[in-house]
């Protein structure tokens, strides 16, 4: 029979599809007004409870995102070191995947915080300049701080998994490709790589099933 642990393994890569939808929903969700609008749409949109609302849930979102960056990421390492076995395992990616995680968290949070000081802390709404300065704190922690390390996690992990066959050549070249562009993503559309890479390689590890 198949034990939980075997069943938990064989489903565990679904963490990197879950990543993608959580990461994309909450970048969807977080449509605050361009930096050279006017100050009174600025006042206006964070004055709207929906508007709020939106950006709260974007928050939560991306804390999750992070939790499943992390925990897909995780089991690709723990498969290389199992592959691996007896022979210890670098543990860098898993500090990057650390770190990551982290930074896509930190950043959803302080994008939401005067929303959330607003409907949970009667804050009166600031002003447009101070709301204009929030809204950009975000952005290079999720995409300068977060996707440094996401791009060194992904370089080391395809080479470490290359190493032991569990990615080929292919899909390592793949991913070290898709490891430089994500080093490009402060331009905002490079992210789209490492969204693919996700994709990817939870789609083959899932096809692939538990390691034996």
């Amino acid at each position: 029979m198949t034990s939980v642990s075997d069943r938990s393994s064989r489903w565990a890569p679904l963490s990197g599809i879950a990543f993608v939808i959580l990461f994309v929903v909450g970048v969807l969700l977080t449509h605050t007004p361009a930096p050279n609008a006017s100050d009174a749409k600025w006042v206006d949109y964070f004055g709207d409870g929906g508007h709020r609302a939106s950006m709260i849930v974007a928050a939560f979102l991306f804390a999750l995102a992070g939790l499943c960056l992390l925990s897909f990421l995780t089991t690709i390492w723990s498969r290389v070191a199992t592959a691996q076995h007896p022979d210890p395992l670098n543990p860098l990616p898993l500090v990057a995947a650390a770190v990551a995680g982290t930074s896509i968290a930190i950043g959803g949070v302080i994008n939401a915080a005067i929303a959330g000081a607003i409907t949970f802390g009667d804050l009166p709404v600031p002003s447009a300049d101070i709301l204009r300065v929030s809204d950009q704190l975000a952005f290079p922690v999720v995409a300068i701080a977060g996707m440094f390390a996401t791009s060194l996690a992904i370089a080391c992990l395809s080479l470490q998994a290359r190493r032991v066959g569990i990615f080929g050549r292919g899909l390592t070249t793949f991913s070290l490709i898709a490891a430089a562009i994500t080093l490009a993503s402060f331009l905002f559309l490079p992210l789209l790589a490492m969204l693919l890479w996700f994709l990817v390689v939870a789609i083959a590890l899932l096809r692939r099933g538990s390691p034996a």
